[in-house]
Protein backbone atom coordinates (compact mmCIF):
# COMPACT_ATOMS: atom_id res chain seq x y z
CA UNK A 1 0.00 0.00 0.00
CA UNK A 2 0.96 3.71 -0.66
CA UNK A 3 0.83 6.22 1.74
CA UNK A 4 -1.93 8.74 0.93
CA UNK A 5 -0.20 11.84 -0.45
CA UNK A 6 -2.33 15.45 0.11
CA UNK A 7 -1.99 17.01 -3.34
CA UNK A 8 0.25 20.42 -2.92
CA UNK A 9 -1.83 23.41 -3.81
CA UNK A 10 -0.44 25.41 -6.31
CA UNK A 11 -1.76 29.26 -5.54
CA UNK A 12 -3.73 30.47 -8.47
CA UNK A 13 -2.63 33.62 -10.31
CA UNK A 14 -3.85 36.55 -9.24
CA UNK A 15 -6.58 38.28 -11.72
CA UNK A 16 -5.85 41.55 -13.06
CA UNK A 17 -7.95 43.99 -11.82
CA UNK A 18 -10.92 44.17 -14.07
CA UNK A 19 -12.33 47.31 -15.08
CA UNK A 20 -15.60 48.73 -13.78
CA UNK A 21 -18.27 49.34 -16.54
CA UNK A 22 -18.43 52.87 -17.51
CA UNK A 23 -22.03 54.72 -16.32
CA UNK A 24 -24.63 54.60 -18.93
CA UNK A 25 -25.62 58.23 -19.81
CA UNK A 26 -29.28 58.96 -18.43
CA UNK A 27 -31.88 60.03 -21.30
CA UNK A 28 -32.41 64.11 -21.08
CA UNK A 29 -35.77 64.79 -21.58
CA UNK A 30 -36.87 68.85 -21.05
CA UNK A 31 -38.95 68.86 -18.52
CA UNK A 32 -41.43 71.67 -20.30
CA UNK A 33 -43.89 69.47 -23.03
CA UNK A 34 -44.33 72.60 -25.24
CA UNK A 35 -40.27 72.56 -25.54
CA UNK A 36 -40.43 68.98 -26.99
CA UNK A 37 -42.36 68.68 -30.18
CA UNK A 38 -42.42 64.88 -30.15
CA UNK A 39 -44.23 65.27 -26.92
CA UNK A 40 -48.16 65.56 -27.19
CA UNK A 41 -49.17 67.39 -24.09
CA UNK A 42 -53.21 66.79 -24.87
CA UNK A 43 -52.39 62.48 -24.96
CA UNK A 44 -50.12 62.94 -21.97
CA UNK A 45 -52.91 65.02 -20.12
CA UNK A 46 -55.74 62.72 -20.78
CA UNK A 47 -53.85 59.54 -19.53
CA UNK A 48 -53.08 61.55 -16.14
CA UNK A 49 -57.12 62.08 -16.13
CA UNK A 50 -57.29 58.56 -17.35
CA UNK A 51 -57.64 54.71 -14.91
CA UNK A 52 -54.38 53.64 -14.42
CA UNK A 53 -53.70 50.44 -16.82
CA UNK A 54 -52.60 48.21 -14.52
CA UNK A 55 -49.24 46.77 -16.15
CA UNK A 56 -50.19 47.57 -19.90
CA UNK A 57 -48.27 49.91 -21.47
CA UNK A 58 -50.09 52.88 -22.88
CA UNK A 59 -49.24 52.07 -26.71
CA UNK A 60 -51.23 55.10 -27.43
CA UNK A 61 -48.43 56.97 -25.82
CA UNK A 62 -44.86 57.33 -27.49
CA UNK A 63 -41.76 56.48 -25.27
CA UNK A 64 -41.00 60.12 -23.89
CA UNK A 65 -44.42 60.90 -23.33
CA UNK A 66 -44.79 57.78 -21.17
CA UNK A 67 -41.46 59.26 -19.46
CA UNK A 68 -43.60 62.76 -19.06
CA UNK A 69 -46.18 61.00 -17.87
CA UNK A 70 -44.55 59.18 -14.75
CA UNK A 71 -42.68 62.27 -14.25
CA UNK A 72 -46.08 64.19 -14.17
CA UNK A 73 -47.20 61.45 -11.44
CA UNK A 74 -44.45 61.73 -9.56
CA UNK A 75 -44.04 65.37 -9.22
CA UNK A 76 -47.95 65.27 -7.98
CA UNK A 77 -47.18 62.11 -5.44
CA UNK A 78 -44.04 64.11 -3.50
CA UNK A 79 -46.30 67.49 -3.51
CA UNK A 80 -49.36 65.39 -1.74
CA UNK A 81 -46.21 63.73 0.25
CA UNK A 82 -45.26 67.08 1.59
CA UNK A 83 -48.24 68.46 1.97
CA UNK A 84 -49.82 65.64 4.14
CA UNK A 85 -46.06 65.58 6.38
CA UNK A 86 -46.40 69.53 7.15
CA UNK A 87 -50.01 68.64 8.22
CA UNK A 88 -49.12 65.79 10.25
CA UNK A 89 -46.22 67.81 11.68
CA UNK A 90 -48.85 70.72 12.88
CA UNK A 91 -50.51 68.61 13.99
CA UNK A 92 -48.14 67.05 16.50
CA UNK A 93 -46.92 70.19 17.39
CA UNK A 94 -50.49 71.30 18.05
CA UNK A 95 -50.81 67.86 20.42
CA UNK A 96 -47.30 68.80 21.96
CA UNK A 97 -48.42 72.67 22.79
CA UNK A 98 -51.88 71.59 24.05
CA UNK A 99 -50.79 68.33 26.33
CA UNK A 100 -47.31 70.52 27.74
Amino acid sequence: LKPYMVPTQTPTPALPPQPLPLPQPHLTVSTSASNDASIRSDQVEAALRSKPQRGRKRENLSFLERLELTRTRNREHAKSTRIRKKARYQELVTFEAKNN
